[in-house]
């Protein structure tokens, strides 16, 4: 009984891991970002239906691309428009 008890307390601390849990950016997330100093809350929906007035972004915008399975404390370093860009994500809920 001991070696089961054993496993399931092993199980147990498995499904406590909260690296497991954490989301990713991905379709129907609403997340926060803070690009170049500047921080957006949007949320990603289907293409075409992106509205910035909204706090829409499609995800297929070169952004959500760039920052697609990312997750809370993640940073990206890329070039947007021929300028430089420093993107962290904040929040993803």
């Amino acid at each position: 009984m001991l070696i089961i008890d054993n496993k399931f307390k092993d199980y147990k601390l498995k499904l406590m891991d909260k690296s497991a849990l954490k989301l990713k950016v991905a379709f129907g997330r609403k997340i926060t970002v803070k690009r170049n100093n500047e921080i957006n809350i949007w949320e990603v929906v289907y293409p075409g239906e992106g509205n910035s007035a909204d706090g829409k972004i499609s995800i297929d915008a070169p952004l959500i691309q760039m920052i697609l399975g990312m997750t809370n404390g993640d940073t990206i370093k890329s070039s947007m428009h021929g300028q430089e860009v420093i993107i962290e994500i904040l929040k993803v809920e």
